[in-house]
């Protein structure tokens, strides 16, 4: 059995395990699929790890032909299986990929009105839309601000996707604003960076309006390739602000980042948008910036149109205007050879990208 076929069955073997234990469940079944293509005019070459000669790309994957890398699907199963406990899984399959992924899966226990536990693999919680940051249709952009969501080891954020782990969380209910402290720990096993020993915090303060998020999160990481980091602390601290006000849409994110003894690592990254509902339509303007201490730093402009076409549905288009610079000559090796969030150094800076999308949930 395939690697593919085997993640499959595992979650329907899931779920008709819960049916054939004589637990009355009910499985609720739903999903989001994404097609999306990008292009840009960036040129330029670079060397990769093995020393072959690859084009200059945009978060290692768009350069000047067509790319369809922003095609993805999920399957999402959860069920309540009583006594306060309900079970939830995602598998979740990118373009360009060839396995489908176990994207999240936890069980929560309900010990109260105000107090759930949570354990298994959670989505990482620490950012605005980082628990539904595959959902394309669940925000404006067809790419989050990729300075802090993407999953790169020069981004503020780190690769920090999803938690092997548990989490509490105590929720309580003002008169007009809900809040929440949650606390997680546990490790991420990411490509680039094992993240061990991970304890956490985030609180949210909202209302139908707005909402309000602070974070900070401390991980061991262990890379044994990377002398640089192997076995040292990384600590990130994240600020952010939406709103969805009349027609007036909004958000606003902060998020830095420091690892132990090595002051090159250290990263801040932000980013404001603001956008008018015009009934289906909404326009909306985003500015980024990304700053670190090696050197790189990257600013995008970014001009998107929402369509809500029809119930679920979403379409998108963005253009980007994307401004980086190189890492120093004398900064760290995992930096040197490469400006902003590109895999090297384009041969002409700002870098124009045009993309286009379709975001569907069911």
């Amino acid at each position: 059995m395939t690697k593919r076929r085997f993640k499959i069955a595992s979650l329907a073997g899931a779920m008709a395990l819960v049916m054939a234990t004589g637990v009355n469940a009910e499985v609720r079944w739903s999903g989001v699929l994404n097609a999306g293509v990008a292009v840009s005019d960036v040129s330029g070459n670079t060397t990769d790890d093995d020393g072959n000669t690859v084009p200059v790309k945009y978060i290692d994957r768009i350069y000047d032909k067509a790319n369809f890398g922003d095609t993805s699907f999920g399957l999402n199963a959860s069920a309540d299986i009583g006594h306060k406990w309900s079970v939830a899984a995602q598998l979740f399959a990118h373009g360009g990929h060839e396995t489908i992924d176990f994207d999240w899966g936890f069980a929560t226990y309900q010990a109260t009105d105000e107090v759930a536990f949570r354990a298994g693999r959670i989505k990482y919680p620490g950012n605005l839309v980082s628990e539904y940051v595959d959902v394309g249709y669940a925000y404006p952009w067809i790419r989050p601000p990729q300075e802090l969501y993407g999953h790169l080891e020069v981004g503020a954020a780190m690769t920090l996707e999803a938690i092997n782990g548990g989490s509490i969380e105590y929720v309580g209910m003002g008169d007009e604003w809900e809040w929440s402290i949650m606390g997680y720990i546990g490790e991420a096993d990411e490509e680039t960076m094992d993240h061990k020993q991970m304890h956490a915090a985030r609180f949210l303060l909202s209302n139908d309006e707005f909402k309000f998020l602070l974070g900070a999160n401390r991980s061991f990481m262990e890379q044994p390739g990377m002398a640089l980091m192997h076995e040292k602390w990384m600590t990130v601290l994240s600020a952010g602000f939406q709103m969805d006000w009349n027609n007036i849409m909004g958000y606003a994110e902060y998020v830095t980042s420091d690892t132990e003894d090595v002051d090159d690592l250290s990263t801040n990254a932000w980013y404001v948008t603001g956008g008018y509902h015009f009934g289906p339509v909404t326009p909306h303007l985003t500015y980024t910036e990304l700053k670190q201490d090696s050197g790189i730093e990257q600013n995008t402009w970014t001009l998107g149109l929402r369509w809500d076409m029809a119930p679920s549905t979403a379409l998108k288009v963005e253009y980007q205007q994307i401004d980086a610079q190189a890492a120093r000559s004398d900064a760290p090796a995992m930096t040197r050879g490469r400006a902003g969030l590109f895999n090297g150094v384009p041969d002409e800076m700002p870098v124009n990208m045009f993309s286009l999308a379709l975001n569907f949930v069911f």
